[in-house]
């Protein structure tokens, strides 16, 4: 029997609550969530020690702080890392990946249309390390998602490349 298998049997797993997988719309029936996302380190004692470092919540916390310092009305939910409203409608979406391999960006790419595809965001943007390589971005801007890349500067900051052409 795996270990998961054994953990589950022995009630040390708890069940995520279902997410359902469509909503109405990204305007329709939002669930705004109004605190930060976490942002940290998590520490997990199983038989062994895991310890992981969640860079995401910082990036989408400071993706949202920006929006909204300039003028805009950003929001996050469950399904969707950041979103811009204007007349109660999603014109922008976001999908924030802290890496920029095919895994992270087949995510990113699957998550953008479903949520925001055919017509329901203006703009899909996705959000990656300045890592990303300029094909992958070339292919992205082919599929009509701009990219916005992001790294941290010398002094410990987050810097966005492309946030205002991306916004545009």
């Amino acid at each position: 029997m795996s270990e998961f298998r054994k953990l589950a049997a022995a009630g040390q797993i708890r069940r995520r609550k279902k997410t359902p997988a469509v909503e109405g719309g990204p305007a329709d029936g939002l669930h705004v969530l109004e605190r930060e996302e976490f942002a940290g380190t998590k520490q997990y004692i199983q038989p062994r020690n895991v310890v992981a470092q969640c860079d995401h919540g910082l990036v989408v916390n400071h993706l949202l702080r920006m929006l909204r310092a300039a003028g805009h009305i950003a929001r996050r939910d469950m399904l969707r890392d950041a979103y811009i409203l204007k007349g109660g409608k999603v014109t922008h979406l976001f999908e924030v990946k802290t890496a920029a391999d095919t895994t992270s960006i087949y995510a990113a790419v699957g998550q953008l249309l479903w949520h925001g595809g055919g017509g329901s965001a203006n703009r899909l943007i996705c959000v990656l390390p300045r890592t990303i390589k300029k094909e992958a971005a070339q292919r992205l801007g082919a599929l009509g998602i701009r990219v916005v890349a992001y790294h941290w500067s010398t002094n410990n900051e987050l810097t966005f490349d492309g946030l205002d052409v991306a916004l545009s």
